[in-house]
Parts: C-alpha cells; sequence; structure tokens
C-alpha cells in the first residue's frame, strides 16, 4: 500500500503544479539551476501530500 501512497501523492503534486502557473514558474526557476534544485524545491510538497493521502488511506481525515 505503501507504493500506492507515494504514487497518489506524486499526482497531487503534479496536479496542483499543472495547474497553478505561479508554482510552475518557482518550480522552472529552480529547474534551472539544476535538477536536484528542483527536486528539494518540490520535496516540502511531496511531503504534504503524502501526509494527507497516507491519512486519508487511515481514515484519519
Amino acid at each position: 500500500m505503501e507504493a500506492g501512497n507515494e504514487a497518489a501523492a506524486a499526482i497531487l503534486v503534479q496536479t496542483i503544479f499543472l495547474k497553478d502557473g505561479h508554482l510552475q514558474g518557482l518550480l522552472g526557476e529552480q529547474a534551472t539551476k539544476s535538477p536536484a534544485a528542483a527536486a528539494e524545491f518540490l520535496k516540502p510538497f511531496y511531503r504534504a501530500a503524502l501526509a494527507m493521502v497516507k491519512a486519508k488511506a487511515e481514515g484519519t481525515t
């Protein structure tokens, strides 16, 4: 189930970034620095999404 939670979190973050032009711009700025900088920028969003997905899966909404 953990892999499913991780995939769901990644899809959620991707969807958020696809819908928000400002976040896309911020991510683009980081990506021009390096792929590692872009990954570091995404980490807090992914962690938050993963926490939400796990909470939902456990039924603690």
